[in-house]
């Protein structure tokens, strides 16, 4: 057994977890995520303030309040080793769906009534569990038409969409906030959809990519312009 994994054990029998199995799901981005007894996803923070693992469970308390959605519930909060664990949530990653433009419609009312959610909070609730994303638009632009330039030889007969929207101004930045994911990739999204029915989706981390944050709404400003596209 590795040190790892055995270091992973000691801090869970402190908090009185004791762990039958531990795997490595993955690491990077500062973080390291172990899979304990198949239901439970332990994640470590190597670099960082301590108060950053209390802070993000307490914002996961605070979204799951309000999100219509289930969202990871912590379990297990320690600072000082860096630790935030919480049980997976039911389901498998919308990556894994076999057909997952048939169920596109029901995926964005799930996740647009999410938004719509978190949108609605009085931001001043938020101030201590949020950073504001001050980022301009014609900032995020010019980051997409790098990415662009990167990938543009894979997009194939959607090029034409891309490059449009990727020439297009960008609208000035706006002053009013709004509480948004901001990083909702379909990676953080799972389905509980039986076969041949619509998904039920969730928010959080999912086993896929268990090394990214939880659910980490942020405040920042929008647009009637950017409200049309995902914070």
């Amino acid at each position: 057994m590795s040190a790892e994994l055995s270091a992973v054990r000691r801090l869970l029998a402190r908090h009185g977890y004791p762990a039958r199995s531990v795997r490595l799901l993955g690491d990077g981005l500062g973080h390291a995520a172990y899979e304990v007894d198949g239901d439970l996803v332990v994640r470590l923070t190597g670099t960082g303030p301590v108060a950053q693992v209390v802070r993000e469970a307490d914002l996961l308390h605070a979204v799951a309040a309000v999100a219509p959605l289930p969202v990871p519930m912590p379990v297990l909060v320690d600072g000082d080793a860096g630790c935030l664990a919480y049980r997976k949530l039911p389901g498998r990653p919308l990556l894994e769906d076999p057909d997952p433009a048939a169920h596109a419609v029901s995926v964005g009312v799930a996740l647009g009534t999410l938004l719509a959610a978190l949108h609605t909070q009085l931001i001043e609730r938020w101030a201590a569990l949020v950073d504001a994303d001050d980022t301009a638009p014609a900032d995020w632009l010019a980051e997409a038409q790098q990415s662009y330039s990167a990938v543009a030889d894979h997009l194939g007969p959607t090029q034409d969409h891309v490059r449009a929207f990727l020439s297009t101004a960008p609208p000035a930045p706006a002053q009013d906030r709004a509480l948004c994911h901001n990083d909702l990739g379909i990676e953080h999204a799972s389905s509980t959809r039986p076969p041949g029915k619509s998904p039920a989706s969730s928010t959080g981390p999912t086993p896929r990519s268990p090394t990214r944050p939880p659910t980490s709404p942020r405040s920042t400003a929008t647009s009637a312009h950017a409200a049309s596209t995902p914070p």
